[in-house]
This record gives structure tokens, sequence and C-alpha cells, in this order.
């Protein structure tokens, strides 16, 4: 059971001076991290955000957290979870709540550009380019590259609609 203080920069040890950490692991993958921690090891952080950019991240890591009975305490927002039981619960609920947030402005979305008759994806590629591309590479043995620098198109939209 160890205490270890999670930073992205070592300037933000000063900010953990008044924890007891044994270790400090800089990096900015928290992910990375949750993989070298012990069962019921200690976190100590300076604040949320070193371990996350959004909610929904959070509530990727919080699992893992609880999988492995971390402790976790982030200082600037005075959180500790051995005080606060139910901060991972809360979590999970806010992130939860953020997918069906997006979910629902998704939905919303397409079905506005449906109204306006706007249909989404990529472009459709013309007849003529399909059988161009068919062309150089079959009849005149261009390579897959040479084909796509010839069409000026990806090497995924060859590959797409060439034809075996």
């Amino acid at each position: 059971m160890a205490v270890i203080g999670f930073i992205h920069q070592s300037d933000e040890r000063v900010q953990l001076s008044d924890y007891a950490c044994q270790q400090y692991f800089q990096s900015n993958d928290f992910t990375l991290f949750i993989k070298k921690l012990k069962t019921k090891d200690t976190v100590i952080i300076p604040e949320l955000a070193t371990i996350q950019k959004s909610t929904r991240q959070l509530g990727k890591i919080v699992p893992k957290l609880i999988e492995k009975q971390i402790r976790l305490i982030a200082v600037k927002e005075n959180i500790d979870t051995e005080v606060d039981k139910h901060f991972y619960s809360h979590i999970l609920a806010l992130a939860e709540l953020d997918r069906a947030i997006t979910k629902n402005r998704i939905k919303t979305g397409i079905n506005r550009a449906k109204k306006a008759n706007r249909i989404g994806g990529r472009p459709k590629i013309e007849p003529r380019i399909i059988e161009k591309i068919n062309d150089y590479y079959h009849k005149r043995r261009y390579t897959i590259q040479m084909t796509a620098d010839k069409l000026n198109i990806s090497v995924g939209t060859v590959y797409k609609y060439l034809k075996k």
C-alpha cells in the first residue's frame, strides 16, 4: 500500500508536499500509470484535470481505480475517496449523463440534417473515376500508390473501388 504522487510536471510536486508520497510518477498517461499500481495504493494528484480531460475519460478511469481499490486524493478539489465513499459512483453517474447528452445532441443534429435534406458522409466517387482506377491498376499495371497519385485520390479510395 504505497502512497504515490502522480504529476505532469516536476514543479507540481510542491502542491503534494503536505502528503508523505513515497514516490512520484511523472507522465501524461494516467491509464498507463494505473497498470503499475498495486491493490489498495493511494494516489495523490494536484487536481482532477491531471488524470483526465473530460468527464467521459474520467468515467473510463474510475472502474480501474475501483477494481484495484485505489484511494484517490485530489488536492485542489479537496477530494479523498476514503472520506467521500460515493465519489466514484458520482463520477460514473456524471460520465453516463455526459454520454447520454452527447448521444442526444448527435441524434438531434442528424434529424435536423435529414429534415434539411443534407446527407452526411464522404462525397461519392464518379463512375468514370472508378473505371479509371481499375484501368490504371489492371490494364496499365500502375501500383496502388501510382493510381492514387494519378487520380488525386487516397490509397484507401483506390482499395475501396478496386475490382479484383
